[in-house]
């Protein structure tokens, strides 16, 4: 993984290539209908995550929008608003569907309304840099471990609304 991103980790992050040192987790988990989520950036100690889809009614929604920023920014909201982005890309998740996205301050993402009655099971994958307050434990981001101490750009939380619709999808 880190040598199909080599360039982009080189440009947009502040550590070395033959310094990364990572930790791997996955989840499983279950998409039921109305399953949504407007767009955001993951957590800030990920360096790549993925999604595999073993099964997934594709012809019911619930695509994977890769969001683009219409303007760069000095600094990135990490729940944009929508009118700020674009979609860039939409994939319709078929059976054995799997994606790896680098984790940058502009790599945005959503999923359209899941609207089948048939639960979509999928696998949530993530390589994060290996830091002692990881973002991945709900406390430590309480306390406001979740930033970007990897990334060349800054990156902020603007909205607590737009969290807490996020977070509540």
């Amino acid at each position: 993984m880190i040598k199909k991103f080599e360039r982009e980790i080189t440009n947009y992050t502040k550590v070395g290539l033959k310094d990364i040192k990572l930790s791997y987790h996955f989840s499983y988990s279950v998409m039921k209908k109305g399953y949504l989520k407007s767009p955001h950036i993951d957590r800030r100690d990920h360096l790549i995550h993925g999604i595999f889809y073993p099964y997934s009614d594709h012809l019911n929604g619930g695509e994977i929008l890769i969001n683009e920023i219409k303007k760069k920014k000095k600094i990135y909201d990490i729940f944009p608003k929508k009118k700020d982005l674009k979609i860039n890309k939409f994939f319709k998740v078929k059976n054995n569907f799997c994606i790896f996205i680098l984790n940058v301050p502009w790599s945005y993402h959503s999923v359209r309304e899941y609207k089948s009655e048939k639960s979509r099971k999928y696998f949530y994958i993530a390589y994060d840099f290996k830091i002692l307050e990881k973002g991945s434990i709900t406390k430590n981001r309480k306390k406001g471990f979740n930033s970007n101490l990897f990334w060349n750009d800054r990156v902020i939380l603007k909205s607590k609304t737009r969290k807490n619709i996020f977070l509540s999808e």
